[in-house]
């Protein structure tokens, strides 16, 4: 694991449980009287994104070598990856929950360094994420890494090997693919082994 995976690992580390979810009441207004209303877990990705952003441009404020500065990168949020050819997946533009990168207009692999999707919901499919991230490693973005963060999911590693079981992901591309959950750092590699 590189220096950059490393830091971002340690930035989800430092990310508080109280920011994987919330509880929340069911219903329409808060003003409705005769409606029963029932607590329930919410589950909200922005807020886990948002806290693991700060976290992780905290490390990177007190990083004590060039390695960010060196290539003027960036930790950018949601930001649409356009302009490249062959960017989409179907019709669908992509859209990273972050980046690490230097900018924009330029996809020479050291300007290109994280590409990172999450996931905090409980049962969701990864499927369009591993997709995005397939293509932020290919030569249209040049990413040299894709990280997958999973919270509040058992089955995660198990998602990953069965998406890997119907669609074949290219093995050169196993060891740039990366799943962080609350307990694992593992590639794609030492998952699908």
């Amino acid at each position: 694991m590189n220096k950059f995976l490393k830091d971002l690992r340690s930035a989800f580390d430092k990310v508080d449980k109280s920011y994987y979810s919330s509880m929340a009441f069911t219903g329409e207004s808060e003003n409705t009287e005769n409606e029963e209303k029932k607590e329930y877990t919410q589950f909200v990705e922005r807020v886990f994104a948002y806290e693991l952003y700060h976290q992780y441009r905290l490390i990177i404020k007190k990083c004590d070598d060039n390695r960010y500065t060196e290539n003027e990168l960036k930790l950018n949020a949601e930001i649409t990856k356009n302009g490249f050819e062959h960017t989409k997946i179907g019709k669908a533009r992509i859209f990273p929950d972050m980046v690490l990168h230097k900018n924009q207009t330029n996809n020479d692999i050291n300007n290109q360094v994280l590409f990172i999707e999450i996931k905090v919901q409980e049962n969701c499919s990864f499927d369009d994420d591993i997709k995005k991230m397939i293509v932020a490693l290919s030569d249209r973005l040049n990413y040299q890494n894709a990280v997958l963060i999973s919270i509040n999911h058992n089955n995660a590693i198990q998602k990953v090997k069965e998406f890997n079981r119907l669609t074949k992901i290219d093995a050169n591309l196993l060891q740039k693919l990366w799943l962080f959950t609350e307990k694992d750092s593992l590639n794609f590699k030492q998952i699908l082994e």
